[in-house]
């Protein structure tokens, strides 16, 4: 009698469960993202519209995934969620900016608020963006081709969402 045993078979072991979860694992964490976008600004859309540039995010992390021929395993599984975590932060600073300056300015058209709104936290986003972006954007010169993937997945999430954040939300 004969058992599988060593690291080939802990790594299809593994494998496996990283495939059975990684679905669900990353929509528990998108839907963490809704809930509490939601209760920060205390309502629904205000979820929704946060939640909108991390779904972007994921969707260009998976499709560049596919099209590069980089495979679902134990160190690109947590692509998405490290992804998941950078990204909101554009959304709920543009959400928040935009909710207070419409809400003290009754006088100003939405443009005029969405205007205000660029020259302030525009700019604050687009520090952020350079130092999350370059600073993962660095394991890029990596000779490690795991720590390149990682990099330039993390830094196209975190760009997506700037993006996304300052074009698609207001």
């Amino acid at each position: 009698k004969a058992n599988i045993s060593g690291r080939v078979n802990v790594d299809y072991h593994w494998i496996g469960g990283i495939a059975e979860s990684h679905l669900m694992s990353v929509l528990v964490s998108y839907g963490a993202v809704f809930v509490m976008a939601s209760l920060l600004f205390r309502s629904i859309v205000g979820g929704l519209m946060a939640s909108l540039p991390v779904g972007f995010s994921i969707l260009v992390i998976y499709a560049v995934m596919g099209f590069k021929g980089i495979w679902l395993g134990i160190g690109t599984s947590m692509f998405a969620a490290i992804a998941i975590g950078l990204s909101v932060d554009f959304a709920i600073h543009t959400l928040d900016r935009l909710k207070e300056v419409l809400r003290a300015d009754h006088d100003d058209s939405i443009t005029a608020g969405i205007r205000k709104v660029f020259h302030s936290t525009g700019r604050a986003l687009w520090f952020n963006l350079l130092a999350v972006g370059l600073g993962f954007g660095v394991l890029l010169t990596s000779q490690v081709p795991p720590l390149v993937n990682f990099g330039l997945l993390v830094s196209l999430a975190v760009s997506i969402a700037f993006v996304v954040s300052l074009v698609v939300l207001p």
